[in-house]
């Protein structure tokens, strides 16, 4: 009899140590994220698409500009093949790419391509000796999504299947969200370290006239104000 006492006296010291009983996770809300998560991948890759139709003047034009670029190292390879072959051929890879990732996005091989070819176009862009920071998001973004899992969910551990993709989403997200955190603090960092110095920099009152002027004297055009 005491030792039924002393159990019962331990499960409502238990209980009462414990705080609120915890609830059980609510799998069919995760469920709806990772669904609305893949349709926004889609989204994305819907996007890239219509990047790469927007951008088949600049892979047209290869044949006719490239030996002007200064190549970047994913583009070194059409230096040693013919430029009006390899323009059209990587214009229907990239194409042919964009448009399956859009309708199998669950297919790990199609993603790791639509990366190569974000890598490509962005190289490509970047080959004439500026830097087009829009294609970073593009590129990155992809690489990320590549860790997204194989197959449909009904094809696997369904369960694993919809934390990895939520998982794999809140990441890319992060990575876009860093992007721009990590550029804004580097910048005042180095502003600080100006004002700190007695030099020039970022808090400078006349910082942005000085933007202004220069840029208008690479660009060779007058600013509006």
């Amino acid at each position: 009899m005491s030792a039924a006492v002393d159990v019962a006296l331990l499960r409502r010291v238990r209980r009462a140590l414990g705080g609120p009983a915890r609830q059980a996770p609510d799998w069919r809300a995760q469920e709806a994220m990772a669904a609305q998560a893949m349709v926004l991948v889609r989204v994305f890759y819907g996007i890239g698409l219509a990047k790469i139709y927007a951008r088949w003047q600049t892979l047209a034009d290869i044949p006719k500009t490239w030996a002007e670029s200064i190549p970047l190292w994913p583009s070194l390879w059409l230096d040693y093949v013919p430029l009006e072959q390899a323009a059209l051929g990587l214009f229907l890879f990239c194409f042919t790419v964009g448009f399956a990732v859009v309708v199998l996005p669950h297919n790990r091989m199609l993603r790791i391509l639509a990366a190569v070819v974000a890598l490509q176009i962005a190289a490509l862009e970047n080959s004439w000796g500026g830097i087009n920071h829009g294609a970073h998001e593009w590129v990155w973004l992809s690489i990320v999504l590549c860790f997204l899992p194989h197959g449909r969910p009904q094809e696997t551990n369904a369960r694993a299947y919809r934390q990895q993709v939520i998982l794999v989403f809140a990441s890319a997200g992060t990575i876009l969200l860093l992007f721009y955190s990590m550029s804004g603090g580097y910048k005042i960092w180095a502003a600080t370290n100006q004002l700190l110095s007695g030099e020039f920099g970022g808090f400078s009152p006349y910082a942005m006239a000085v933007t202004v002027a220069r840029r208008s004297l690479q660009t060779m055009n007058d600013p509006p104000l």
